[in-house]
């Protein structure tokens, strides 16, 4: 099940660490969660209109959003959440140290009207 949407605004520069970020992603909730390694989903959206802070040229961010089944606790989200995070930082931040980038993570659980064949 897991899906991964990471959105981001268009100054940063992704490729090619998206496709590493990923596969390590995919790996970690694997065994984190754990869930099969076939059934993670990931995937990107650009955003070519954004507006953060102050509105700086230099202003970025990378949201990821992580869609999971319920009944994972608490303390395993957070935890998930915040090396996610860490993860993002290892493969974007380097490329784009010129930037601003704010990093964010929200897990969210699918409700019971979740479907797939």
């Amino acid at each position: 099940m897991p899906h991964l949407v990471l959105e981001y605004s268009n100054n940063i520069d992704i490729r090619p660490e998206a496709v590493t970020f990923f596969a390590q992603a995919h790996a970690l909730l694997e065994k984190a969660l754990p869930t099969k390694l076939s059934s993670c989903k990931s995937r990107c959206i650009s955003y070519d209109s954004f507006h953060i802070g102050s509105g700086q040229i230099n202003n970025a961010m990378l949201h990821l959003t992580l869609k999971i089944l319920p009944g994972r606790s608490d303390s395993l989200k957070e935890q998930v959440g915040q090396e996610l995070i860490e993860l993002m930082k290892e493969c974007f931040q380097q490329r784009n140290k010129n930037l601003n980038l704010e990093f964010s993570v929200e897990i969210m659980e699918t409700n019971a009207h979740y479907f797939k064949g």
